[in-house]
């Protein structure tokens, strides 16, 4: 993108979310392990949204200095909304980064269009993302995963719930692609259903 005054508000949106993805790559704080941690969201209202598996809240140091930082970027405009999201379920399950930004999406009632990961989608996030008509700017990865959240939906799953990984990602593809009334009475046998619901939640950072 060589022009950002040339750009709709959507585009923009995009080039922001790479440009602050490349940014949090390069900071000292991260790992080489950890960047694959974060993730950044473009909701249809323009709105940016940053976090990683766990949540992330503006007060960590990361997000400090990106605040800081924030008016050293090109695309820099006083009326640019970015956020960061937190975690969605506190019942022991993973909480990915990916599925952070849907959730806190959902909580804004502005809905997500576009995310990009510093790696690859698992299989579920990428599952649950396509569901939700989200345009992923990464790939699906291979492999499994120990602990999962859905961040619609009372379930949970990973392979210390169940040994067939497979199995698990297909159920909860049928149960992704199931309307609302036939969720209501969904029933599994590989992933384990909660008795919490799941709520994003958010802060702004600037």
């Amino acid at each position: 993108m060589t022009s950002p005054a040339k750009a709709d508000p959507i585009e923009l949106s995009v080039w922001v979310a790479k440009t602050i993805l490349d940014w949090i790559k390069t900071q000292d704080g991260v790992k080489d392990k950890q960047q694959a941690n974060f993730t950044v969201g473009v909701t249809k209202g323009g709105r940016i949204i940053i976090s990683k598996v766990g949540g992330i809240t503006k007060a960590s140091a990361i997000m400090k200095d990106l605040k800081t930082n924030i008016t050293t970027f090109p695309w820099y405009h006083k009326s640019l909304e970015i956020y960061t999201a937190q975690t969605f379920s506190e019942l022991g399950n993973s909480n990915h980064g990916e599925m952070c930004v849907l959730a806190a999406s959902d909580a804004m009632v502005d809905p997500l269009i576009y995310m990009l990961c510093a790696g690859d989608n698992c299989a579920a996030c990428h599952d649950t993302l396509l569901s939700a008509k989200v345009m992923s700017g990464n790939a699906k990865a291979d492999g499994t995963q120990a602990g999962w959240s859905h961040p619609r939906a009372k379930i949970a799953l990973g392979n210390q719930l169940s040994s067939s990984w497979e199995k698990q990602i297909e159920e909860l593809h049928r149960y992704n692609t199931s309307s609302d009334e036939e969720k209501k009475s969904f029933t599994s046998t590989h992933l384990q259903m909660l008795y919490g619901a799941p709520a994003g939640s958010f802060e702004r950072l600037v």
